[in-house]
C-alpha cells in the first residue's frame, strides 16, 4: 500500500489509487509555510540588528566628532578672548602712557 502527500497549496492527497481532494480550508503547506516563514523573521531580525548596531557606531562616531568640533572651538573662543584681553590691557597702558605724557610738560 503506497501513501504520501504532496506538499502544494491544490494538491490531491493520495491513499493507495483513490484520489481526493483535500478538505476545504486545510492547509497542506501550513508545517513548511511556517518553517519558511520563522526563517524569514529570523533573518529580518538580524538585519534589524545590524542595522541598529551601524547606526549606533555612526551616533557615536558623530557624537564623537561634534565633542572634537565643541573642544576645537572652546578652545579657539579662549584663545580669542586672551587675545583680546591682551590688546585691551596694551591699549589701556598705551592710554594710560599718553595720558601721562601729556600731563607732564
Amino acid at each position: 500500500m503506497v501513501c504520501f502527500v504532496l506538499f502544494t497549496y491544490y494538491s490531491w492527497v493520495t491513499y493507495s489509487n483513490i484520489c481526493c481532494p483535500p478538505p476545504p480550508g486545510e492547509d497542506l503547506n501550513s508545517k513548511a509555510r511556517s518553517k519558511y516563514q520563522q526563517e524569514q523573521l529570523r533573518e529580518w531580525s538580524i538585519e534589524q540588528q545590524r542595522e541598529r548596531e551601524q547606526a549606533r557606531r555612526n551616533q557615536e562616531q558623530a557624537d564623537r566628532l561634534y565633542e572634537l568640533k565643541m573642544r576645537e572651538l572652546d578652545q579657539r573662543s579662549m584663545d580669542l578672548q586672551k587675545a583680546e584681553e591682551e590688546c585691551r590691557r596694551n591699549i589701556n597702558m598705551a592710554t594710560t602712557d599718553y595720558n601721562n605724557a601729556l600731563v607732564r610738560p
